[in-house]
């Protein structure tokens, strides 16, 4: 869990390169130059935070957050924030024996495109080791899911190898959201984490990464392959990509909204994808609820703004419509 700082800006200059395959955008400043921000905001954040925090929001579940952070005025703020929105905060680990920040984030968004550069640092939360994990066993064993999402080290992976033990030891169920923070540094660790997965939700280029291959038909059906039950890639305005042991599920489009900026959206489709599927929806109604919730999301700025409800998304959906999702058998 970080401190997200968001900056809405007007950038002169943005570089777009052509591959073979894809475009790639660069969110710029030259440098030695200024650029003026149009908009601040600073609000709790983090892809594990943002998605529990999306799940409360739909549904009535009883949810607690593991982690580690400080006794600053930072941490105690990251965990009201949770508190607010109705988790448990009982799994924090706190550390008092020395001063170690939270992590933050400066969000840097293109008025433009819409879309986002973003500089982490981590902090204490990528400080946690096999010993935290120790501390709270009795708490992690107290769960039916659990969901992984950010991590860069190695001492952090290994005491989350403790937790997929006891997630075997307990059948409890991991729904795994990984990021480049983690493909990037630690390819061979993270495809261990998938081979145990039950879920599994990550976005195009996080996907090709992961296997190295620039099809993305190819790159979902390795990762499937590797045993999650279904697994969710996003596309950005190309819609969604899901596939499972029998079929692949494809959109061609998203829901068309007034989008403010793109944060958060990744972490607000996941978060409807683990619910719907939870509740046993076909899989071409799950890509339109996932769809309408990073929809929804997009349409105001800030990491939790926006966070759909049920209702919310199934009004979208009776409004617009279905979204049509082809389907190839494997």
């Amino acid at each position: 869990m970080v401190e997200d700082l968001l900056f809405d800006t007007r950038l002169k200059h943005e570089i777009t390169q052509q591959y073979e395959h894809d475009e790639t955008k660069y969110i710029c400043v030259e440098s030695g130059g200024k650029e003026a921000v149009m908009h601040f905001t600073r609000s709790t954040g983090g892809s594990s935070a943002n998605l529990i925090c999306g799940v409360s929001q739909l549904g009535k579940y009883y949810l607690g957050y593991f982690s580690k952070l400080g006794v600053d005025h930072i941490s105690k703020w990251l965990i009201e924030d949770l508190l607010a929105f109705g988790i448990n905060t009982d799994g924090i680990v706190i550390e008092k024996e020395q001063f170690i920040s939270p992590g933050a984030s400066a969000i840097i968004t293109d008025t433009k495109t819409k879309d986002r550069s973003i500089l982490t640092y981590r902090g204490i939360g990528d400080e946690i080791d096999v010993k935290d994990v120790q501390a709270k066993e009795d708490y992690l064993r107290n769960a039916e899911w659990h969901t992984i999402s950010s991590f860069s080290n190695l001492d952090a992976y290994h005491a989350l190898e403790r937790i997929l033990e006891i997630e075997k030891e307990n059948d409890i169920k991991l729904f795994f959201a990984p990021s480049m923070s983690i493909i990037g540094p630690l390819l061979d660790e993270t495809l261990e984490i998938i081979r145990q997965a039950y879920l599994v939700a990550l976005n195009d280029v996080e996907a090709k990464m992961l296997v190295g291959t620039k099809d993305l038909i190819k790159a979902a059906e390795k990762i499937q392959n590797l045993g999650p039950d279904f697994v969710l890639i996003t596309r950005g305005k190309q819609g969604l990509l899901g596939i499972d042991n029998r079929k692949i599920y494809t959109t061609d489009r998203i829901y068309r909204v007034a989008v403010r900026n793109t944060v958060g959206a990744g972490d607000a489709s996941a978060a409807a994808f683990w619910h719907f599927w939870r509740k046993g929806v076909d899989k071409p109604a799950l890509l339109s609820r996932i769809s309408a919730a990073g929809g929804i999301k997009v349409r105001l700025s800030g990491a939790k703004a926006g966070l759909a409800t049920e209702g919310e998304i199934e009004k979208l959906i009776r409004d617009e419509g279905e979204i049509s999702v082809q389907t190839i058998n494997r």
